[in-house]
């Protein structure tokens, strides 16, 4: 079985990928799964590859306040 160590978790850079074929599947328009795609590659580079299991809404809120910058 593969079992990750305590406290680790899946690295959000490694759902990105599978997140944006999950839209093409869905016929999202290329647009936005590029838009989409830029965004969450912003949202990795301000925040680190922080394991999903971490995210809350107080870091999202942080981000996007950093953003109106």
């Amino acid at each position: 079985m593969n079992q990750r160590p305590p406290g680790s978790g899946l690295p959000f850079s490694s759902t990105i990928e599978g997140f944006l074929q999950f839209k093409a599947a869905e016929a999202v328009s290329p647009r936005t799964i590029e838009c989409y795609g830029r965004d969450l590659r912003q949202w990795l580079a301000y925040a680190g590859d922080i394991p999903v299991s971490q995210l809350t809404t107080d870091k999202v809120r942080a981000y996007l306040a950093y953003m109106r910058v």
